[in-house]
């Protein structure tokens, strides 16, 4: 997924890693987020201020769909200069009509 950020950036798509903790390996705590309790990356795309999260480890999974082991909470979206909170909870699951 680091590298699938990387073909992104490369071809001018603003792309980053999203650092989470699957959850097998239990909860983050937004307010104090330590490096050892997140184990897994994705990708965030922000196409037309709209992120769009990618997991290159799944190919049977759609666009804008992640694994359900990553629906664990809080996440953090790593940028160049800070990092952004984001959410994925068990709710983003639910199929949209």
């Amino acid at each position: 997924n680091l590298l699938l950020a990387a073909m992104m950036k490369q071809q001018g798509i603003e792309a980053y890693p999203v650092l989470l903790s699957t959850r097998d390996h239990g909860y983050t705590n937004e307010l104090y987020p330590l490096i050892n309790r997140f184990n897994y990356v994705v990708c965030a795309v922000k196409i037309e201020g709209i992120y769009y999260y990618l997991d290159a480890t799944s190919p049977l999974i759609g666009f804008n769909y992640l694994p359900g082991y990553c629906y664990n909470g809080h996440a953090r979206i790593i940028m160049p200069e800070t990092s952004n909170a984001t959410y994925f909870g068990a709710d983003s699951l639910k199929e949209k009509s």
